[in-house]
């Protein structure tokens, strides 16, 4: 859990200090411009990743090899390119936001072949590897993206620089890591037969059983990105940038627990079969950890929160330091369904997800278009913070909802 905390805290950091870079040299246009392309990318580039790697690192009966993991994700994680350019050209951006939606479209596929290199990893529990990954790669995004942005003032510029970074990463840093351990072969998966995949009907297998994790991830990502869309629609680029900016503190709140859920994802799924009791136990210490970090980022927001918009980005921004109160809100609530949606995946319990978020999607778009035309930001913090709260009241409901778990071949 120490590893994974590492290397998540320094790979959201290297994204938060990425937006804080183009906040000081380009503005809040310039951020607007970035999140948008990443509102707009994320919902389909997660839907394509169908979530293998938590079924990869929870794979404890060994029903797929490894080579059909990584056959599935490269055919999905090209097929993601094909709408994301398509929405690029087609929906009447201009021409600098259709080239940085493709660019990031891009860096996002570059970005899911090391996700899938996690999962073998996760599933070994060598957390180590995959926090000294993030970490360099978190390092070099943000030195690129720096070094060019500061010299050019093109964020096209800098986009390209961050997909040749994470290139480099997945390729001599992520591919690397692979060799050692146990049931992964990188020669074998990078000599994937696909005909062989298919014919033997292995990645389709795991297509269906990881499809309805692929939706719950796209629900998700929708759900946060939706009072962006909203934002863009009724107040422009500047207003997206000015939330998202803000926003990011909630990784105050989440990095810790979202962190911990990935490292305990392999251990809870051991629980199920070895003793409930310990599974529960657990999960406990996982929501009072995230109820805990949630208190005194909100605390703090209370007290200082002027001074450090102040600091972080911009005099400007300071005069919303009652927005970021209740971002921090929204910040321990997003971080206590985060633990609860591991817990449901842990018991495969994917399939009653799905309906949740739609519901949850739902709620957040039709009060988002109440409350953004009038309230701005804030009212994009309501929306999303009405959703969540729905989000975690039902998943708190399913996951003490009485199934029989004791049966190994429970499914999603």
């Amino acid at each position: 859990m120490s590893w994974a905390l590492y290397g998540s805290f320094f790979y959201v950091l290297s994204q938060w200090l990425l937006l804080i870079i183009l906040a000081k040299l380009g503005g809040p246009t310039i951020v607007g411009r970035y999140t948008l392309a990443l509102a707009i990318t994320a919902p389909i580039v997660l839907f394509s990743n169908l979530q293998l790697r938590a079924v990869l690192a929870s794979d404890v009966q060994r029903t797929f090899p490894f080579s059909t993991y990584v056959a599935l994700r490269i055919v999905t994680s090209l097929g993601a390119l094909l709408p994301i350019c398509g929405i690029a050209f087609w929906v009447g951006f201009t021409g600098d936001q259709t080239i940085v939606i493709c660019l990031i479209g891009l860096a996002k596929v570059i970005e899911s072949g090391s996700d899938i290199a996690y999962g073998a990893m996760q599933k070994n529990e060598r957390m180590d590897l995959v926090s000294i990954s993030k970490g360099i790669r978190g390092a070099l995004a943000v030195g690129s993206v720096a070094a060019i942005f500061y010299q050019t003032k093109s964020l096209i510029a800098a986009v390209v620089g961050l997909n040749v970074a994470w290139l480099v990463v997945l390729v001599l840093v992520d591919c690397r890591n692979l060799k050692g351990l146990a049931d992964v072969s990188p020669k074998r998966a990078a000599r994937t037969d696909f005909i062989s995949e298919v014919t033997t009907g292995r990645m389709v297998s795991l297509c269906k059983l990881s499809l309805p994790l692929g939706v719950v991830s796209m629900l998700m990502s929708c759900n946060t990105a939706l009072p962006r869309y909203l934002l863009a629609i009724f107040h422009g680029e500047a207003a997206v940038g000015y939330f998202s900016a803000i926003v990011c503190f909630t990784i105050a709140c989440t990095i810790g627990p979202e962190a911990f859920g990935q490292a305990a994802l392999p251990r809870l799924a051991k629980y199920l079969v070895e003793s409930i009791t310990k599974f529960w136990h657990l999960m406990g210490m996982l929501i009072l950890a995230a109820v805990l970090i949630g208190v005194v980022g909100i605390m703090t927001a209370i007290l200082e929160g002027t001074d450090i918009l102040r600091v972080v980005y911009q005099q400007e921004f300071s005069r919303y330091s009652d927005l970021l109160v209740m971002v921090m809100v929204l910040g321990m609530a997003e971080s206590i369904c985060s633990v609860l949606g591991v817990g449901l995946t842990a018991m495969r319990r994917v399939n009653s997800q799905v309906s949740v978020l739609i519901g949850v999607v739902a709620v957040t778009a039709l009060s988002g278009w109440w409350l953004i035309p009038q309230y701005a930001m804030k009212g994009a913090v309501l929306s999303a913070l009405l959703g969540m709260t729905v989000w975690g009241v039902v998943y708190g409901v399913l996951l003490r909802t009485p199934r029989d778990i004791a049966v190994h071949g429970v499914g999603y």
